[in-house]
């Protein structure tokens, strides 16, 4: 998957706590259209490099700041992973192989609440930009998600259900009093 989403990206790690890092990743956004940032609200601010420090330099910069919950409200400062937005939104419980919620075996709200909710209001941000200046736009993995657990319910392709098929013959040949169940 990572191959996938990242497939001729060029990428550099920094600590953007050293100042000559610092240094360097303001150089960096001062030529950038867009920056996308997904640490918990107000990490980049602390760090000098929020919004306002970065418009200071970049007027037309897009900057993107996604969290799992928001950047305000009562989860905002609590940490996410994929499997807690799936939980959240409802979308877990309804993958459910056999009495209990079957793990993803991709980041489902990683690309669809994260990278694929984030991309249209970026590429109407970046269309507005053309004729003014930039923008800032936040975006919440737990809401996009929502958002997306339709797919939850469609109906299932003859691969998913060949592949559904072997996923219950696995679980067969599994003792029920190996699963503790919270329900």
């Amino acid at each position: 998957m990572f191959e996938a989403v990242n497939r001729g990206k060029r990428s550099l790690r920094i600590n953007l706590k050293v100042p000559v890092a610092r240094d360097l990743f303001f150089r960096l956004a001062e030529s950038a259209d867009v920056l996308i940032e997904s640490f918990r609200p107000g990490v980049m601010a602390k760090l000098g490099l929020g919004y306002d420090e970065l418009a200071a330099r970049n007027a037309r910069i897009v900057y993107c700041s996604l969290s799992g919950y928001g950047q305000d409200g009562p989860l905002a400062a609590q940490a996410g992973h994929d499997i807690n937005y799936l939980a959240i939104a409802g979308v877990l419980d309804q993958t459910r192989a056999f009495e209990w919620p079957a793990i993803p075996g991709i980041q489902i709200a990683d690309i669809l609440g994260g990278a694929l909710s984030v991309l249209p209001p970026l590429l109407a941000a970046l269309y507005a930009r053309s004729a003014a200046v930039g923008a800032r736009h936040r975006c919440r993995h737990g809401e996009s998600v929502l958002a997306h657990h339709f797919f939850a319910n469609a109906r299932p392709t003859p691969s998913q259900r060949r592949s559904r098929t072997v996923l219950e013959r696995a679980h067969a040949s599994r003792r029920p009093s190996t699963f503790h169940s919270s329900r």
